[in-house]
């Protein structure tokens, strides 16, 4: 509806420019642009008296919105709208910063574009003056007057005043430019008299300052030489802390876990500072402190799982918590660890460096350094420990983010897979539609049911499937039943489908709706099952309980005898062990407490007896590796060698079954580390003094040799760290950028300049903007950045990105502050990863399980999953309930969250009484599946009532899935369908019989009041009525004594049909032979009667006409089944004197010709008749489906 209003009277010309100089003299008076724009465009319009009147600004790219309206009632607003027209770019932008003036009196009579009109009908505009806005030689904007309520015939003065007002507008925006820059103007100078001031007060400040340092010049050159050693010093530990760092680095990218990349980081460090501890501690709660890794020097022990309530020293743990590293230096004269004192005992520590580790602004732990005597801390230890420490605690957030990542997938896997398990291995045929029948997806039951491909049916109409074109009623029905289901009703029926046998098979089909929140049907799940074989099945099934029953009573009698036996052997091998037990504890406290390795094998070496724990701790092996298959115990010796050891170690390795042996090299262990060894054997005699054992000890002298192997290669490590740093940056998958204060970039590694296309010098000196990255991501980026700056805090976080073909990309990135030697952070280091690829995984995956977990819950069978609880001996005590659908917890009158996490047998015990559960367990034990039809189940939720069930169980992994569905009421209604059949069938019956005593009545009339009639072609006409009742009631008597009275065996009947009419015309005596050649079919009432008149009328025809004069000859009827080209043939011809040329078939006068002919359209057939030799008549009734149906 359009706002009413009484048009006010028109204004004359004069007193527009009246009223309008009024307007004009009253904007002057203010510099306020808002003000004067506002003013300026409400008094207008109210002159003008119409409809709307805005100021419209542009963009940049030629979009804008409306800054100033005035609207009267009634009509949408448009103020602050951004308002996109396509078509203004590309037309009219040009030819409005020529300075064009349109006027259109109505929209929709004027000749624009589609684009634009539809623009103007969305803001009700029905007439439009638009005059641009010309400040300088830009477009700035336009004036745009609408008429809304109807089409208005602009006239030239009110186009004149608002191009006059255009014009106001221009001049105040020019005055407002000119005192906006004044301001600016001002502001500058004032800055730069401060600025002026300032540097006169820092110049005499430096002045002063200079005096001063030239005074101290000399003290600090004497102390800068006292510091030279600090600073060799310093470079080493600097040189530590990048190998430290690498390590790190190096377990990051190759995946290690959490908990690897501890141990290597402690070992590390531990092995640089080889006469500190080192430990890892996480807080608990909200303040206990608990060490979790150690590394110590031999004559230091950091107790694991040693526990400190940080809450007795406030002070301290307030300081921890600000990220603050705490220095202490002898802890018996800090009074603020007083508190402390029982637990730095209890790690022989008296000289403490804590770094806080900090995981995203929280306080999670600490990386120490312990020393058991008062030490002095230097500053160099200090910041290696604090740059190891931020770099550990970003290591481990993003090795967490990355475990929980690759759990989350797993996750997604793991759910998607059980769901396409369920989809697929259920005994059902499973199909998902659109609300309009389009099949969407088939499991693999229902593609088998017709041996089809998916790609065969997906994505068409459900009806056009190969399973359902066994008639079209059958496919009307269906689309009936998808109609029903598509209006939100559930909808289920028995229908015949074809099988990939072509045989004829009976399926329980059922739709179910799934509906949004909105209560719109999104989706329909289709459903069927084969329960064509249901009581074959069943018998079998009785079958093989019964040999079952008999095989268990025999192999019981075994069992007995066995379990006799096996008692017997059992406490013959107890007390052999008993007494084996009691040698092997004393020699293994003789060899557990080894710190060296000690190992016994036979003489050959093949094999090896005994080694002590100690091995998996110097060779980092575990002891049974020793006796794998295809390695005998030497060769796990032997593959531990450093490569630059082997030729030494191996030319004397034959010495070791001559004697005693020995030898020192290196070996690497399983984790990469390299330890030097001291390795021992020596040969055991037996009794006859023949070695048949050899005897070995094996020692870790790693620090020994380091001690020696360090002095060495102090005076080569000072230029490696610039080389391993150079080789990391460049070989990284990472993004890895520099950056200032300013923004600009200092350095980019070979992955970060690929993904701008640039060279390191088109990047080096540019700010973000200048190398092309969009204003909102520079924005936001930015002031992350920014805030590392303030804070000295790294950030992470994900952010997208537009490349330059237009796709998006995500990435996680990182940025990390860069402190220089007086502790400010200057520069920040960005390194970014791609991680698009996981992004699309975990979407996709998640929309497939949301897909599939609708389509499984909302399913009318039920569903459900359990996994197999075992004793310690591996033996199925009962099945944990890990999943069920909506239909399953309806179906045992619990809700989901009452059974979901249970035991099976304790909420079900009728699963143990009736043997399903022995049965789930041999499905889970041999991944046979289970299927079992009509199975009788004890209901206790429901008055005990049994009830019936079909159910299908398929193993899962350690546990199976279970799908059953209820069919009591099917079974009941089964029952009394097959009463009601058998009352139909019994009436139908008598129907056929009744019908058939009527017509054969009528012919007994029919011959009876023939014989009193005188007039032979009176007679004949009888004759011939008599055959055609006597051919119908006869159809009616074959029906009556088959067991089918729906379809009659045509051959048959037909071959009788023939015979009795060559009987009624004397055939034989005619020399007249009938043949009939019928391929097997039957037919229904409805074809088969008018198929049998033709057949009466056209044999009835050739014994009348086509043999006079006693001329014999042969009378031919055949039947052919086409199913090539699903038709129906039947051929009756003659070899007699045919047809005379003078008569027209198509348009008898007889009646037998008249009623074929009416037969046949009714039939919706075809006649062709051939007179080459004698006559032949071939009716073809094409697409019979289903008047006729094979045997």
């Amino acid at each position: 509806m359009e706002p009413s209003s009484s048009p006010d009277p028109p204004i004359s010309p004069e007193q527009l420019i009246e009223r309008f100089g009024a307007i004009t003299r009253k904007i002057r008076q203010f510099l306020d642009l808002d003000y004067i724009l506002n003013t300026a465009v409400t008094d207008t319009r109210e002159l003008l008296q119409i409809d709307r009147l805005v100021i419209y600004r542009f963009n940049p790219d030629w979009s804008g919105y409306v800054m100033i309206e005035s609207v009267t009632s009634g009509w949408i607003p448009l103020l602050s709208q951004v308002i996109d027209d396509p078509c203004f770019k590309t037309k009219w932008a040009q030819r409005y910063q020529q300075g064009r003036v349109r006027a259109m009196s109505d929209v929709y009579n004027s000749n624009i574009r589609p684009c634009h009109l539809g623009l103007l009908a969305r803001l009700q505009v029905r007439a439009n003056l638009v005059i641009p806005i010309l400040p300088g030689n830009n477009l700035w904007g336009l004036l745009v007057a609408h008429q809304c309520s109807g089409p208005k015939q602009w006239s030239k003065s009110e186009v004149d005043l608002l191009k006059h007002l255009t014009l106001q507008i221009k001049s105040a925006i020019r005055q407002a430019e000119a005192a906006r820059q004044s301001q600016t103007v001002l502001l500058e100078s004032q800055r730069a008299e401060a600025e002026r001031q300032r540097l006169n007060q820092e110049l005499e400040a430096r002045v002063q300052e200079r005096t001063v340092q030239l005074r101290q010049a000399n003290e600090q050159l004497e102390a800068e030489i006292a510091k030279r050693l600090q600073v060799q010093q310093g470079l080493q530990q600097s040189q530590i802390c990048l190998q430290l760092i690498n390590a790190i680095s190096t377990a990051k990218t190759t995946e290690l876990s959490k908990e690897q990349i501890i141990e290597q980081t402690l070992s590390k460090i531990g092995h640089f500072f080889s006469n500190l501890g080192v430990s890892y501690s996480i807080i608990e709660g909200n303040s206990k402190l608990r060490i979790i890794q150690t590394s110590e020097p031999p004559r230091m022990q950091l107790p694991k799982d040693l526990a400190a309530d940080l809450k007795s020293v406030p002070d301290y743990f307030k300081l921890l918590r600000q990220g603050e590293i705490m220095i202490t230096e002898d802890a018996t004269q800090e009074p603020m660890l007083a508190p402390l004192a029982g637990w730095m005992h209890s790690c022989q520590t008296q000289a403490l460096l804590a770094v806080p580790l900090r995981q995203s602004d929280k306080f999670i732990g600490l990386l120490s350094l312990h020393s058991s005597t008062p030490r002095t801390w230097s500053e160099y230890q200090v910041g290696m420990m604090m740059e190891i420490g931020e770099y550990l605690s970003f290591s481990l957030q993003e090795a967490q983010e990355q475990q929980k990542r690759q759990q989350t997938e797993q996750a997604l896997r793991e759910s998607e897979r059980k769901f396409h398990a369920i989809f697929n291995q259920t005994f059902q045929f499973i199909g998902l539609m659109s609300p309009e029948g389009i099949l969407l997806e088939a499991n693999q039951r229902a593609l088998e049911l017709v041996g089809l491909e998916a790609e065969e049916v997906i994505h068409r109409p459900l009806w056009e499937a190969g399973w359902w074109k066994i008639s079209p009623e059958t496919q009307a029905g269906l689309q009936k039943a998808i109609a029903q289901a598509a209006a939100g009703r559930f909808v289920r029926y028995e229908v015949n489908h074809f099988s990939p046998e072509d045989t004829v098979a009976t399926i329980d089909f059922s739709i179910k709706p799934v509906q949004d929140e909105t209560g719109k049907v999104v989706l329909l799940i289709s459903e069927g099952r084969d329960i064509t074989e249901q009581k074959q099945a069943l018998e079998e099934l009785q079958q093989f309980n019964e040999q079952l029953d008999t095989k268990v009573r025999e192999r019981t009698t075994d069992l007995i005898e066995a379990n006799q036996r096996l008692l017997a052997e059992v406490e013959e091998q107890r007390r052999a062990e008993q007494s084996l037990h009691q040698t092997q504890e004393i020699f293994g406290q003789l060899t557990e407490n080894l710190q060296q390795v000690f190992w016994l094998a036979r003489a050959d070496l093949q094999n090896f007896l005994y080694v002590s724990p100690a091995f998996e701790q110097v060779l980092g092996k575990t002891a049974h590796s020793l006796n794998e298959p295809l390695l005998t115990g030497m060769d796990i010796f032997r593959n531990s060698i450093h490569p630059e050891d082997q030729e030494r170690v191996q030319a004397s390795l034959s010495q070791i079954q001559q004697g005693e042996y020995s030898q020192e090299y290196r070996i690497i262990k399983p984790d990469g580390e390299v330890r030097w060894i001291y390795f021992h054997t020596f040969g055991i005699p037996n009794e006859q003094g023949e070695v048949y054992r050899i005897a070995g000890i094996c020692q870790d002298i790693t620090e020994r040799q380091l001690d020696q192997l360090q002095q060495q290669s102090l005076a080569t490590q000072a230029e490696e760290p610039t080389k391993m740093l150079d080789s990391i940056l460049r070989t990284s998958v990472d993004h890895i950028y520099l950056m200032d204060r300013e923004g600009k970039y200092l350095y980019a590694n070979p992955e970060g300049l690929k993904a701008w296309e640039l060279e390191l010098g088109d990047l080096v000196g540019k700010t973000g903007h200048e190398i092309g990255v969009l204003v909102e991501v520079r924005d936001n980026f930015d002031l992350r950045r920014q805030e590392v700056f303030s804070t000295g805090k790294p950030i992470s976080g994900e952010m997208q990105l537009t490349t330059t073909d237009g796709a998006i990309r995500y990435y996680h990135y990182v940025i990390n502050p860069v402190l220089s030697n007086d502790n400010r952070v200057d520069q920040v280091v960005i390194i970014s990863r791609d991680i698009t690829e996981r992004k699309q995984l975990e979407t996709e995956l998640q929309a497939s399980e949301q897909k599939f977990r609708t389509a499984i819950d909302n399913m009318p069978d039920c569903f459900a999953i359990y996994s197999a609880m075992r004793d310690q001996s591996g033996q199925i005590v009962d099945f944990s309930i890990d999943y069920i659908n909506t239909a399953a917890a309806n179906s045992s009158y619990l809700i989901k969250e009452e059974q979901i996490g249970k035991r099976l047998c304790e909420l079900f015990p009728a699963h143990q009484e009736t043997g399903l559960f022995a049965e789930y367990c041999q499905v889970v034990e041999t991944a046979q599946p289970l299927v079992k039809e009509s199975f009788v189940y004890q209901d206790i939720y429901h008055l005990s009532q049994e009830k019936a069930f079909d159910l299908h169980a398929v193993q899962l992994g350690d546990g199976l899935i279970v799908c059953w569905r209820d069919i009591s009421d099917r079974k009941q209604a089964e029952d009394h369908f097959r009463e009601s059949l058998q009352e139909k069938e019994n009436l139908l019956k008598e129907m056929h019989h009744r019908t058939k005593n009527n017509l054969q009545i009528i012919c007994e009339l029919l011959e009876l009041y023939s014989q009193s009639l005188g007039d032979p072609e009176i007679i004949k006409l009888f004759e011939e009525s008599h055959n055609r009742v006597k051919t119908i009631w006869q159809i009616h008597e074959q029906l009556y004594q088959d067991n089918n009275s729906a379809q009659i065996d045509f051959p048959e009947y037909i071959t009788t049909l023939v015979d009795h009419i060559c009987r009624s015309y004397d055939a034989d005596n005619r020399a007249i032979t009938c043949n009939v050649n019928a391929e097997p079919i039957l037919l229904t009432v409805k074809t088969a009667l008018p198929c049998s008149l033709i057949i009466n009328e056209l044999v009835s025809n050739s014994l009348k006409s086509a043999f006079p004069a006693q001329q014999g000859g042969e009378i031919g009827v055949s039947i052919q089944n086409n199913q090539s080209q699903n038709q129906l043939i039947l051929t009756v011809r003659d070899n007699g004197i045919g047809i005379p040329e003078d008569l027209d078939w198509r348009n008898p006068n007889s009646v037998g010709l008249q009623l074929v002919r009416n037969l046949t359209k009714q039939l919706e057939g075809s006649i062709e008749l051939n007179l080459t030799q004698g006559t032949e008549f071939q009716i073809v009734l094409t697409n019979p489906n289903p008047i006729f149906t094979e045997y």
